[in-house]
């Protein structure tokens, strides 16, 4: 394990010991693998939207179109307070999208050029 591993894992065990003496339960761990953090980025690509306008359907053969009836007249008379909600929550989760590929593409950069200059100080001999 090298320093930085070694650091990150004492931090990572000072934090659970910090959370067990608060008795603090199913807390997730804030270091993250690469791969998972990939999976979770491509998981908010797909689901930034709020889409509140989507069909509206009952599979009940007798009381269905009554109650899509229903749904439709709530939907209505709340979408002058849901829709602009919903709305500004979209944005939000774009912005935060983009701010999060923003800062994994500028961590693989920086990973690149931290391998780049291990190579060149093991190829001069330091």
């Amino acid at each position: 394990m090298n320093n930085r591993a070694q650091y990150l894992a004492a931090i990572e065990e000072e934090i659970l010991l910090e959370n067990q003496k608060r008795n603090v339960k199913d807390i997730p761990s804030p270091f993250i693998p690469n791969a998972d953090i990939n999976a979770l980025l491509q998981n908010l690509r797909c689901n930034w939207f709020l889409n509140v306008r989507g069909p509206i359907v009952s599979h009940r053969k007798f009381i269905g179109p009554l109650i899509v009836f229903v749904k439709r007249l709530i939907r209505k008379a709340i979408k002058w307070y849901t829709e602009p909600i919903c709305d500004q929550q979209t944005r939000f989760n774009a912005d935060v999208l983009r701010i999060l590929q923003s800062y994994q593409s500028n961590i693989e950069n920086i990973q690149e050029t931290l391998q780049e200059n291990a190579i060149d100080e093991n190829l001069s001999g330091r």
